[in-house]
């Protein structure tokens, strides 16, 4: 990619962090984001229905998925904030080379990242600084042969900042562009880790 994705209000991307080229040469930074109120339910609003269920006949607790769903909640963020990890890393030496980003993304997301460092690096245009970020599991479905998660996150390129790699001068972006916005994330769970597949980026602020 030639440089950071700028999110501009009635234009799409196909990526949150999808770096774009402009007539200046310049890429505009794509965020994501969470939404402000989520409908997913809470670990703690599941521990008291969890506490109120009945007790089967045998005085045992009646089994309750809360347990379960709490668990694989908190895999879904840790690892999705390790992608993120793994993304700012790429973005800011513009190569997934020595980076971990195979482990925790494929399909639409792998590809987004692969090919936007290839134009930042043409470009030579590196990030400094790292995207703020507010995720929150919006859905997650683990009765099915491939469990998966939806994530809607808040995101803040406000201080994640594309410059020119050999003089570490900003590159200008267009002004109108989003600096927070929402992001909707989609992942699974192959064996035993949880895969970032696909990121939805609205243009919407949060």
């Amino acid at each position: 990619m030639g440089g950071i994705l700028t999110r501009h209000t009635g234009r799409t991307s196909q990526s949150p962090f999808g770096f774009r080229h402009q007539a200046t040469a310049a890429l505009g930074l794509c965020v994501l984001l969470t939404v402000p109120a989520c409908g997913s339910s809470d670990s703690s609003e599941d521990a008291k229905a969890s506490a109120s269920a009945p007790s089967s006949a045998a005085g045992t607790p009646a089994p309750s998925s809360a347990a379960p769903k709490a668990v694989a909640t908190a895999e879904v963020l840790a690892a999705y904030r390790q992608y993120l990890a793994e993304v700012t890393k790429a973005y800011a030496r513009a190569s997934t080379e020595g980076t971990d980003i195979e482990k925790y993304s494929s399909g639409a997301a792998l590809a987004t990242v692969q090919s936007e460092t290839k134009a930042m690096n043409k470009a030579g245009q590196v990030t400094t600084g790292k995207p703020g970020s507010t995720p929150e599991v919006t859905a997650i479905s683990l009765d099915r042969t491939v469990p998966k998660a939806t994530i809607t996150d808040c995101m803040d390129v406000s201080r994640w900042t594309l410059v020119d790699g050999a003089t570490r001068k900003e590159v200008g972006l267009p002004t109108e562009r989003l600096t927070r916005y929402v992001d909707v994330i989609s992942v699974e769970k192959w064996r035993k880790q949880w895969i970032v597949i696909e990121e939805k980026p609205q243009e919407r602020t949060c």
